[in-house]
């Protein structure tokens, strides 16, 4: 593996492959960062990251999949521009259609709980259907403006599905659930949990929602784990500069040992929900 800086001001990630036609043997590995390693490549169509990455020093037979409701990349509008408003200067007759929303670059390192400033204006239902353009009101009119019709209708999207959908469908049965989220490039990962539900993560961020919310606080002390840390930056595919990027298969296959979350913690989530609590004074055993 070649150092990205390899073609100047070009940021790559070059990877030179020589080729030998010999008896069977291991196989040399040069990382970026000098660690080298002989390995034994598999034949099958699985991922070699395992092994060639150092070695993690985990296991477990179970995954976090297994645990899991869904777990995905956040939402993506096509035109965050229109959809996407900071709180205080939304129209307050949009604010109706509004909902909290993250970016990863709003996941800051030593944050414990995720602090959303902007609302997402959302054309779709809670159960994730888009709403008819007439039933649109305010948010009908505002989006009709000539300038955002013609950008929103200069999306690849716009050519097979309504002019004013999303890019992507939003799973919002999913998403609008207690969850953990975690931004999608990183120098370290890290998790926050949105007990609340209420939060619409972008493109930027991924979800996890368990199956059980209950499970919340011992999942996230699990994955805030060295042993967790040191899976990912084995198995993780690398960025610019060496930050990871955090992907569905990869958290998917994420091992998780016996018992780590069959003692879930207990927490009052309907408090939460209708503002008796707020999120940034539970005491949870983070």
């Amino acid at each position: 593996m070649a150092h990205e800086s390899t073609f100047g001001d070009l940021v790559t990630y070059p990877t030179i492959t020589v080729v030998s036609k010999t008896e069977p043997r291991p196989t040399s590995f040069s990382a970026r960062d000098g660690f080298t390693s002989a390995v034994q490549l598999p034949t099958g169509r699985g991922s070699w990251l395992p092994i060639l990455s150092k070695p993690s020093g985990h296991s477990g037979k179970a995954v976090l999949a297994d645990f899991c409701r869904r777990i995905s990349c956040g939402i993506a509008t096509g035109a965050d521009a229109i959809f996407v408003h900071p709180n205080e200067a939304l129209d307050p007759a949009l604010r109706v259609y509004g909902k909290p929303t993250l970016a990863g670059r709003e996941i800051k390192p030593g944050d414990a709980f995720p602090d959303s400033q902007s609302l997402m204006l959302v054309p779709y239902d809670e159960l994730g259907r888009l709403i008819p353009e007439e039933r649109l009101g305010a948010l009908g009119e505002y989006l009709r403006r000539p300038e955002n019709k013609a950008k929103l209708l200069a999306r690849t999207c716009a050519e097979r599905k309504p002019w004013y959908a999303f890019h992507e469908t939003p799973y919002l049965l999913d998403i609008l659930r207690p969850k953990i989220l975690c931004k999608d490039i990183c120098e370290r990962p890290q998790f926050v949990p949105d007990y609340s539900g209420e939060i619409l993560p972008r493109h930027s961020v991924y979800y996890i929602v368990p199956h059980e919310p209950t499970l919340i606080p011992a999942m996230l002390e699990y994955l805030r784990s060295d042993m967790v840390r040191r899976w990912l930056e084995a198995n993780s595919q690398r960025a610019a500069k060496g930050y990871f990027r955090m992907q569905s298969r990869t958290l998917q296959a994420l091992p998780v040992p016996e018992d780590v979350l069959s003692l879930p913690h207990q927490v009052d989530f309907s408090s939460i929900r209708s503002g008796m609590l707020n999120r940034h004074q539970l005491a949870l055993p983070l």
